[in-house]
C-alpha cells in the first residue's frame, strides 16, 4: 500500500517530532531529579512512563490496522523496538541490571539512529508516524533518563557489561534471523533494508550491511559507555 504522504527525512516534522521528543525528556528528566525520591509526583510520572512503554505494541498494532494492510511484522511483536520498550518499562520497575543495562545500550545504539534515520513509510497525520515517534522516542528517553534521571550506573567492569549488552543483542539476531527464515517477516530488517531510506542504505547490499550492523553497534555500545569510564577515572582521582 502507498503512503498517504511521503515522509521527509529532516523536514518540518521530522525535526518537530525530535523537538518535541527532546522536550519531553528534558521535563521527565527534571521532574526525577528535583521532585523527592518517594514523592507523589515522581511516583505518578513514573507509573505512567511505565504504562507507556507497555502500551508501545497496542498502540503501534492498533495504528497498523489504519493502513488496512496488516503484515505478521505488524502482528508479531518482535522487532527491536518492541522489545525493547517492554525492557524499558520492566527496568523502570525493577531497577534490574540487566535489564537497565540492555535498555540503554539497545535504546542508544538501535532505536536513538531508527529516529534520526526514521523507517517509516507513513507522514503526519497518519497514526503510525505518531505512534514510530512516540514508541521510538520513549525508548531512547527511558535511555537518557536511567543515568541522568534515575542515577543508574552499568555494572563494573564495564569492558563485561558491554559484552553482555552485545551477546544479548546477537541473541536477539539469531532468533529474528530464524523467525525470517521460517516467516515472511523482516524483523531487525536482517531479510531486506526498509523500503524507505536509512542508515543501512550506507552500509552496501545484503548481508554486507547486517556485518557493518555488528560492528557499528559493538562500537556505539562501548561510545556511550564513554561517560561512565570517565567519571569512574574521576572519582578515583579525587579519592
Amino acid at each position: 500500500m502507498s503512503p498517504l504522504l511521503s515522509f521527509a527525512l529532516f523536514g518540518t516534522h521530522h525535526l518537530l517530532s525530535l523537538g518535541a521528543i527532546a522536550l519531553f525528556f528534558l521535563v521527565v528528566c527534571s521532574i526525577f531529579r528535583c521532585a523527592t525520591k518517594d514523592g507523589l509526583l515522581r511516583q505518578a510520572v513514573l507509573a505512567c512512563l511505565v504504562s507507556m512503554c507497555f502500551l508501545c505494541w497496542p498502540i503501534g498494532w492498533a495504528a497498523y490496522l489504519q493502513t488496512g494492510y496488516i503484515r505478521l511484522d505488524n502482528i508479531i511483536p518482535f522487532h527491536l523496538c518492541n522489545i525493547a520498550a517492554v525492557l524499558a518499562g520492566f527496568a523502570l520497575l525493577t531497577r534490574h541490571h540487566l535489564l537497565c543495562e540492555l535498555t540503554f545500550y539497545w535504546g542508544l545504539a538501535g532505536t536513538l539512529q531508527a529516529l534520526i534515520t526514521p523507517a517509516v513509510e507513513y507522514d503526519y497525520p497518519h497514526p503510525v508516524a505518531f505512534q514510530f515517534f512516540y514508541s521510538h522516542g520513549l525508548i531512547v528517553c527511558v535511555a537518557f533518563l536511567l543515568p541522568l534521571g534515575l542515577g543508574w550506573r552499568p555494572r563494573l567492569p564495564i569492558r563485561k557489561t558491554v559484552h553482555r549488552a552485545f551477546l544479548w543483542i546477537n541473541l536477539y539476531t539469531l532468533l529474528a534471523f530464524s523467525l525470517n527464515f521460517v516467516l515472511p517477516t523482516n524483523f531487525g530488517y536482517f531479510r531486506a533494508k526498509p523500503d524507505s531510506a536509512s542508515l543501512l542504505d550506507l552500509f552496501g547490499p545484503w548481508p554486507y550491511y547486517i556485518l557493518v550492523m555488528e560492528v557499528l553497534a559493538y562500537g556505539l555500545f562501548w561510545l556511550f559507555s564513554v561517560p561512565f569510564l570517565i567519571e569512574r577515572s574521576l572519582r578515583k582521582n579525587s579519592a
